[in-house]
């Protein structure tokens, strides 16, 4: 059982949803299946890669080489 409080008074907060013993069930037959990602779903969810500057076109391949070594 979880007990929420109210931050500012200190009172305990009655759940609401003591009566509804159904509420937090979830039936088998409702439950998510498993599946792969759309393209566009894992093109939303990832994270550009780290962009470089554009300066760093231009240094020398041995440049690079001393400064990611």
């Amino acid at each position: 059982m979880i007990t929420h409080y109210d931050m500012m008074t200190g009172e305990v907060i009655e759940d609401e949803s003591r009566g509804h013993a159904e509420a937090g069930v979830v039936r088998p037959d409702e439950t998510a299946a498993p599946r792969l990602l759309t393209v566009q779903e894992a093109a939303a969810i990832q994270k550009p890669g780290p962009r470089l500057p554009a300066d760093v076109a231009v240094l020398p391949v041995d440049t690079l080489i001393a400064r990611w070594s």
